[in-house]
């Protein structure tokens, strides 16, 4: 992951709107208070930080049901 330009401003209005984590470059400077930075260096990290990749984004995704089971679940 790359540097943003005023990524310090960037963090200060995240938490102010109400964020409580940002991922940010392994580089970047020190996060405002208010708002945790989870540090990373490549995409892979990122998206395993934010579990969208790996083990646990396999838990989180919606199991899709066969027509049959979805019939058998729903009201048709």
């Amino acid at each position: 992951l790359r540097q943003t330009s005023q990524i310090e401003r960037r963090l200060h209005e995240a938490a102010r709107v109400g964020f409580t984590s940002a991922v940010i470059p392994a580089g970047a400077p020190a996060t405002p208070p208010g708002i945790i930075g989870l540090r990373a260096e490549t995409l892979a990290e990122a998206l395993h930080l934010t579990h969208l990749v790996g083990p646990s984004a396999d838990q989180l995704r919606p199991q899709l049901l066969t027509e049959s089971e979805f019939r058998a679940a729903s009201d048709w």
